[in-house]
Formats: structure tokens, C-alpha cells, sequence
């Protein structure tokens, strides 16, 4: 699991850090481009190499104008390496990851340094980056997935102010549902029959898409907000194993209301956390606010693992097979701030 923990949590503005954990034994990752603070997106396993991406905060030499701003970078077993932003943009993130022999795919975005500061997204293979086609766009990349030689990448594109959910197949633009609604894809992942699908929301709606169809799961989408923190999404909320499709998020939790706190005069309403298997929600145990939630599913066999974070109490947690386990931070004192990724090796 990969994640990003608190140094400093009574220090006002507090410092974070980046981390991977083995079977429950953390893992810390340096900063070395960085004024030590980061954030991990992903994580992959390929052997005995483990890979976390991520970004962080300090100053972007591959920037038009070198710049303390995000720098998109990888972790490999230990060791960062920052990776080049495109001529023309100042700040970024890496957002997903996907490995194909000694080749490292890292899909994510960058930020324009000219007065509109649009975003961009971008795929880098082997630390190289690439434009990914038709980006005049407002657009981020949030998930990527290989299918031998083809790559394909999910994200969200801006059409007039309203976002809406895209993917590209070896970099050819498709989107879903026009331009009219709002919808927004968070993951993708390619069977073995070439079938893909992408995880997201549509209309406020938790759903996936195969083969471009839509297949609505929820009635409350927990990501609504639209910005660029929001939709620096997860990479593996979308799992399929045995031509059985997986996806973590939260759901409505029906004609219940937070009671308001004096930080909170308007709470939203209850959730909780769950999965679907083939569309059949699956409870995991755990109410709370409307912050928070999983963020990564996987699947090995009939074993199903799931990470996040329950924020109104600052709980990271995973699952196997629906039992919570709480996960331990890294340094003493420290809040862990988010657990955004999972692989799952089997030996």
C-alpha cells in the first residue's frame, strides 16, 4: 500500500511524507527534490521492485521557469526521480502507474505557465514525457492500463465548464457521454479478453463504464467537488478478476445526517464504505461523515483487499474479505494523512 503521512500534525501547516507499506510494515520514501512535503498516487510491484508515484513539492527543474511548485516524481525501490514537465508548464502530478517488462508507463497531468494555468494531461514512458493527444482542453490523465502493445489512459476533460470523463487508446481522444453532463473516470483497468473498463461518476453517480457502457452503482458520489485536489484520483479503485468486475467508493447512507459541530454548521449526510461486485453492493462495517472513504481495491482469487481512510477520525485502514485493519503510521507523533494505493503479489 502506498500513502502519504503527517510529520508535523500540530504545526500549523504541517510537512507530509510519502510511505509504502509491506504486509503492515512502513516503508518511508525521501523527499530529496522536495521541502519534505509529498504525496503518493499509485503504487506497483513488478519482482522485488516496488514503484510509488506521486508528487512533490519543491523546485521544478524541468519548468520553462524553474519554479517551487509540484514536481511529478517516481519512487523506485526507495529512490526518487523527478520526472520532466513539457515545455510550457510549471507544476504537476503523477497520478497512476503501469509496468510491461522493464518498461515504466506514468500517466498524470501538468499545469500551464501562461495566464489561463490550464491543465494538461501526460503520459511519461521511461521517464520521457509525452503529450497525450487532443489536450486543447482543461484535461488530467487518472488512470492508466496496458493491453500488450496498447495503452490505454483514462482522465477528464473540461467542454465549457463542465468536466467530463475521457480515455485515449494509444493516444486517440474518446469521450463517453458528450459534452453536455457531468461525469469523470477515475481508473481503467484491460481483462484478458480486451475488454476495459473505467471506473468513475456520472451525473453525481457512482459507475463504470465497459467498452464505453455505462453501468450505473450508487446515488451519492463523494468526490463531487470539482478541483484539482479532488480529482487527483486513485489509481486502483477498479479490479477485475475472473471476469468479475470490483470497485470501492462509499454510498449513501439514506435519511441520515451528521449532527453539526461548531467546524461544521452544515454536515453532510452519512456514508458508508462498501464495494461492488457486478454491480451487488457489499457493506464493509464503517459509517462516518462525508469525507474520506476507500481508495484502492484488488483482487487475488476469491480474496478481495481494500485500502482508505476514514477522515473524520484520521483512520487509515484495509480490508480482506470485509475485516478492517487499521494501519500503523510510520513515525511517532503523526497523523497519516491518506492510503491511495494497493498491489497484491501472490507467491
Amino acid at each position: 500500500m502506498a500513502g502519504d503521512y503527517q510529520l508535523q500534525p500540530n504545526a500549523g501547516m504541517p510537512q507530509t511524507a510519502v510511505a509504502y507499506w509491506k504486509n503492515g510494515t512502513a516503508v518511508t520514501l525521501p523527499s530529496i527534490v522536495g521541502n519534505g512535503t509529498s504525496h503518493a498516487q499509485g503504487i506497483s510491484v513488478s519482482g522485488t521492485d516496488v514503484y510509488v508515484v506521486g508528487y512533490d513539492h519543491g523546485t521544478n527543474i524541468s519548468a520553462t521557469v524553474p519554479t517551487t511548485s509540484g514536481v511529478p516524481c517516481i519512487w523506485k525501490n526507495g529512490v526518487e526521480q523527478q520526472l520532466p514537465i513539457p515545455v510550457g508548464g510549471f507544476t504537476g502530478a503523477a497520478t497512476a502507474i503501469a509496468l510491461s517488462g522493464t518498461d515504466v508507463y506514468v500517466a498524470g497531468f501538468f499545469v500551464t505557465n501562461d495566464a489561463t494555468q490550464s491543465r494538461r494531461a501526460v503520459m511519461w514512458k521511461n521517464g520521457v514525457a509525452t503529450m497525450i493527444a487532443f489536450n486543447k482542453f482543461d484535461s488530467i490523465a487518472t488512470g492508466i492500463a496496458l493491453d500488450g502493445t496498447d495503452v490505454y489512459i483514462c482522465g477528464n476533460s473540461v467542454f465549457n465548464g463542465i468536466t467530463c470523463a475521457v480515455y485515449w487508446k494509444n493516444n486517440t481522444w474518446h469521450p463517453f457521454a458528450g459534452t453536455t453532463a457531468t461525469s469523470r473516470a477515475s481508473a481503467i483497468v484491460v481483462d484478458a479478453l480486451h475488454n476495459y473498463y473505467i471506473s468513475g461518476a456520472s451525473n453525481g453517480q457512482a459507475c463504470y463504464w465497459k467498452d464505453a457502457n455505462i453501468k450505473l452503482l450508487s446515488t451519492y458520489d463523494y468526490d463531487a467537488p470539482i478541483n484539482a485536489q479532488s480529482e487527483l484520483f486513485c489509481s486502483n479503485n477498479i479490479a477485475v478478476s475472473n471476469n468479475n468486475v470490483y470497485i470501492c467508493g462509499v454510498d449513501l447512507l439514506t435519511g441520515l445526517v451528521n449532527p453539526p459541530d461548531p467546524d461544521d454548521p452544515n454536515p453532510g449526510p452519512q456514508v458508508q464504505i462498501v464495494y461492488w461486485k457486478n454491480g451487488q453492493e457489499v457493506g464493509l462495517g464503517q459509517q462516518f461523515d462525508n469525507t474520506g472513504g476507500p481508495a484502492s481495491i484488488a483482487v487475488i482469487g476469491d480474496q478481495v483487499y481494500t485500502t482508505g481512510i476514514i477522515e473524520l477520525d484520521s483512520f487509515p485502514f484495509y480490508t480482506i474479505n470485509q475485516n478492517l485493519v487499521p494501519v500503523n503510521s510510520p513515525v511517532t507523533p503523526s497523523t497519516i494523512l491518506n492510503i491511495r494505493g494497493i498491489a497484491v503479489m501472490q507467491h
